[in-house]
């Protein structure tokens, strides 16, 4: 009797303290956030943020997201996929400048980039996903974040809605067994689908130029051409992480979003093991401070999570001390390894009395490889890329972007190895109206191996991003072979014969290298897809996460979005970056409840004693 009764009262508290939500919803009072302690604090409350805390709110658990923007649900800039672009430069875009005069776009609002992005909903090739691993030491294929397990994750994160048969007769193709059926973001072939003969002339002549006709890529296959599907409901309307992960669980009681406060610190205690014990913000309400009893767990995305972790004094400990911040931990590779695309728009007129029907977003993408890129040439761009790795290595090391050379060229030659293995180099995104009415070709280096950095300095509200962009020649190589590829693709009939000529670069650019390549230099654009900043590898390799997104050096403080990946993957990010935060929410939540287990545990044991002592 006793011993129940001591096991009801210890489980009971534990329970009662886990389910007391001090807020819940979304709320603008930073004030009563203030010095509240949740199980879980998030950072972002973007992609990941709000994927990993709908999963976390299943447990016994509190949850609180803290997110800089607003919540725009209701604005049409967001929910309409045809006010795409007019987002951008906002107030929902973090719009980041870059030190060489660029800008990286980023959404600032509830859901983050979901928000504001081009719905494009592709995954990368298995052989991306198979070498995750090995910047972990591991085996290629081997892992929950090999492709046997990330396939699970990311289908877990969709529901797919198969093409309609008028979809289905202009390419649009569908595998079930790809695809999942019960998750939170839906997925479709746009209901406006782009109609002309544009897209079936494409696919022939660039299928002709080597590149696979694959109906559905979301087997793991991917190098080819093919319609893509977008991340939009049964309305056409945008499925971002915000309606998707948010949405449907807003009424639940221990769970909160905190908009329009950004994160200023992480609160740390503990010298050889760092222990976050909380996170600082500030808004128009003022500063505050709220608690975690568990985890803190940062996905602010491949910019602001170094940057926070960095002013939080968790980062390269001479840059810090130099940039005025007190150094907590001295983990050399926060803020290094980072990785943008970038791209450059090939145009055409349309053909007098040729009409594009429908609307967007565009379906069409075509993946070479470098088989197809380079076509006869493949043999010696790939046996330079090889023997060229080790001054893109050393030139990461110069440029900041790495923490060793040598780590760099660990890195570096498994990406090589990717490409190899046959992963899509450039993408070309066929444009139907745009731009100017015409036709066009966004194209970008899918895999640089151009490394950058992010560096922050005391009281600054936003880091210094250096992405080095070119600094490894074989970035231009790919880059000028795909604006080649465009316009040899648009010089072929029958594709030739529904435009007029060339606009963008024009005639007047030749392809010899020579011409092409200060145009592409003076004007290309970033894809905005920054990634691995916080990167998941070898701590001396320059890693800042665990396999288990933990940051090296701390008991309780992960890492989950873009920044953790430690290379690109040929794709659009949004479905691997929902993989990513499935497959990190399974792995905190089976953590907690170990934990919770040993917690009970310990309680029993407690609890016996103090039986045996009051029987005796």
């Amino acid at each position: 009797m006793l011993l129940t009764l001591a096991l009801a009262v210890g489980i009971g508290l534990v329970h009662a303290q886990s389910l007391q939500a001090a807020l819940q919803g979304v709320t603008t009072d930073g004030v009563l956030a203030h010095r509240q302690t949740f199980d879980f604090v998030v950072v972002g409350g973007g992609l990941a943020g709000l994927t990993v805390a709908n999963r976390l709110s299943e447990l016994n658990a509190t949850v609180i997201v803290i997110e800089a923007g607003k919540d725009d649900r209701k604005d049409e800039r967001v929910y309409d996929i045809y006010k795409y672009g007019a987002a951008f430069g906002s107030d929902l875009d973090w719009h980041w400048p870059t030190a060489d005069g660029k800008a990286i776009m980023g959404g600032k609002t509830l859901g983050g980039s979901t928000s504001i992005n081009g719905a494009t909903w592709t995954r990368a090739g298995k052989e991306a996903y198979d070498a995750l691993p090995r910047f972990m030491g591991g085996i290629q294929g081997e892992g929950r974040w090999a492709w046997s397990r990330m396939s699970d994750f990311m289908k877990k994160s969709e529901t797919f809605r198969a093409p309609e048969e008028w979809q289905a007769q202009l390419g649009a193709g569908y595998n079930a067994s790809y695809h999942g059926s019960e998750g939170p973001v839906q997925a479709r072939y746009t209901a406006g689908m782009y109609r002309g003969a544009h897209q079936a002339a494409f696919t022939q002549v660039i299928s002709a130029d080597g590149v696979q006709n694959i109906s559905d890529s979301a087997g793991g296959v991917a190098a080819g051409v093919g319609w893509s599907a977008s991340s939009l409901d049964g309305d056409n309307r945008r499925s971002s992480s915000a309606t998707a992960y948010w949405t449907p669980i807003e009424g639940r009681t221990n769970i909160a979003i905190l908009v329009g406060y950004m994160a200023t610190k992480i609160e740390t205690e503990g010298s050889s093991t760092i222990r976050a014990k909380g996170v600082s913000y500030s808004g128009p309400g003022g500063n505050g401070t709220v608690y975690a009893r568990e985890e803190v767990i940062l996905a602010a995305g491949a910019i602001m999570s170094p940057h926070l972790l960095q002013i939080s004094g968790i980062g390269p400990a001479s840059d810090l001390q130099a940039a005025g911040i007190a150094s907590v931990l001295d983990l050399p590779g926060v803020g290094r390894n980072l990785q943008e695309q970038t791209m450059n728009t090939i145009a055409w007129p349309r053909a007098e009395g040729y009409n594009v029907s429908g609307a967007g977003p565009s379906n069409m993408i075509a993946y070479p490889n470098a088989t197809a890129l380079f076509g006869n040439s493949s043999t010696v761009f790939q046996e330079g890329m090889t023997a060229n790795l080790s001054a893109f290595a050393e030139a990461a090391f110069k440029n900041g972007g790495a923490v060793t050379a040598e780590g760099a060229l660990s890195t570096l030659q498994i990406q090589a190895d990717v490409i190899k293995r046959g992963a899509a180099v450039v993408e070309l995104f066929l444009d139907g109206g745009w731009p100017n009415g015409g036709l066009g070709i966004n194209m970008w280096t899918l895999l640089p191996f151009s490394r950058g950095r992010v560096v922050s300095s005391a009281g600054a509200v936003l880091p210094r991003i250096e992405p080095n962009f070119f600094s490894a020649s074989a970035d231009i190589q790919m880059q000028a072979a795909g604006v080649r590829l465009a316009r040899r693709a648009f010089g072929t009939q029958p594709l030739r014969a529904l435009v007029r000529n060339e606009t963008m670069p024009g005639p007047e650019v030749s392809d010899a290298d020579e011409a092409l390549i200060p145009w592409i230099e003076y004007n290309f654009g970033t894809v905005s897809h920054p990634l691995g900043t916080c990167a998941m590898m070898r701590r001396e390799w320059g890693g800042v996460v665990d396999a288990n997104l933990t940051v090296y050096g701390t008991s309780n403080l992960r890492v989950v979005d873009a920044s953790v990946l430690p290379m690109q993957v040929s794709a659009h990010l949004s479905a691997t970056l929902y993989g990513v935060a499935e497959n990190a929410a399974d792995i905190i939540k089976e953590a907690y409840e170990a934990r919770r287990s040993g917690l009970g545990h310990s309680l029993v044991s407690r609890a016996c004693r103090s039986a045996r002592m009051l029987f005796w």
